[in-house]
Order: C-alpha cells, then sequence, then structure tokens
C-alpha cells in the first residue's frame, strides 16, 4: 500500500538524518520529508474519505490523543 511505503521511506530518511546522533537535515532532505508528509496527508485524506470520518474530527481525536500522551512526559521535556 502507498501510505506504507511513504511511511518507510520517511522513516528511512530520518535514520539518515539521526546517524550522526544529532538530528540534523539538510535542505534536501528536509524538502523530501515534507514531499514525503505530504504524500502521507494524500493518503489519510483519502482512508478519511472513504471510511467517513471527517479530517476535522481526526485532527480533534489526534491532539486529543498527543494531550492525554504529553500528561505522562517529564515537564522539563514537552
Amino acid at each position: 500500500m502507498g501510505l506504507q511505503e511513504e511511511a518507510g521511506k520517511i522513516g528511512s530518511l530520518l535514520a539518515v538524518a539521526f546517524a550522526t546522533g544529532k538530528f540534523r537535515l539538510t535542505p534536501e532532505q528536509s524538502k523530501e520529508v515534507k514531499d514525503r508528509l505530504a504524500d502521507v496527508l494524500w493518503y489519510v485524506a483519502r482512508l478519511c474519505d472513504e471510511t467517513g470520518i471527517g479530517m476535522q474530527e481526526l485532527a480533534t481525536h489526534s491532539i486529543a490523543q498527543f494531550q492525554a500522551r504529553a500528561e505522562g512526559l517529564d515537564p522539563d521535556r514537552q
């Protein structure tokens, strides 16, 4: 599936960026990540359309999940 392929490519790009022990993207890598994230978002939009889940509903749900996860984090790392 295209979504898995795009996610895998993002993972590979990030692995290269972390290879030095610090997260650094070159301008070319940054553009590639942006392009791949845009592709992932397109697949998400298509899945939302097919399943009847609105993008706004998904975004609201995602923010709630993020906030719930963030509550357990060290305040100095948020």
